[in-house]
């Protein structure tokens, strides 16, 4: 009886420690870089053009700030740049089927859109064409509730440039 509770106990011991580690992790240089590469090469493959990050920081639980981020065409024309866009969030509503956004800040933005001389929008360029054949079965309606109680945008621009 004895050696089972040891092995119980070091079970959760172990099992402790490897969360804890996990979580330690996360709080790391390397791993904010790994995420900021992750979420770039990601892009890249859904995209027509670049996404450049230049830091990510927050501790990815319950807040997340993403420094000089742009959108950038694959002629280097900008679509959409900000010094900073930050989140702060609660994860554990996840578990009620929520998704509470406390606060979207977005920090100088700067939004470029276009029409060109043949009537096409510049961000309707943007995604990729799906390479499988568009699903027209009928889904269900999304399960969770999404709410926003705080979204702020200071020294934002939009340029929009609609020729004659």
């Amino acid at each position: 009886m004895r050696k089972a509770l040891n092995i119980i106990l070091w079970l959760f011991l172990s099992l402790f420690l490897l969360v804890m580690g996990a979580l330690a992790m996360t709080q790391t240089a390397w791993f904010r870089n790994f995420v900021k590469e992750k979420a770039i090469d990601i892009a890249g493959e859904h995209i027509n053009g670049s996404l450049h990050i230049a830091e990510i920081r927050g501790n990815f639980f319950t807040n997340l700030e993403i420094r000089n981020l742009s959108l950038l065409f694959p002629d280097g024309d900008t679509l959409i740049a900000f010094d900073a866009l930050k989140l702060r969030y609660a994860p554990l509503t996840l578990l009620k089927k929520q998704i509470r956004l406390d606060e979207i800040a977005l920090l100088t933005p700067k939004v470029k859109i276009e029409l060109d001389q043949d009537s096409v929008w510049n961000f309707s360029r943007l995604l990729r064409p799906s390479e499988k054949p568009a699903d027209t079965t009928a889904t269900a309606p999304f399960a969770y509730s999404v709410r926003l109680q705080s979204l702020h945008i200071s020294d934002g621009e939009v340029f929009l440039n609609i020729p004659e």
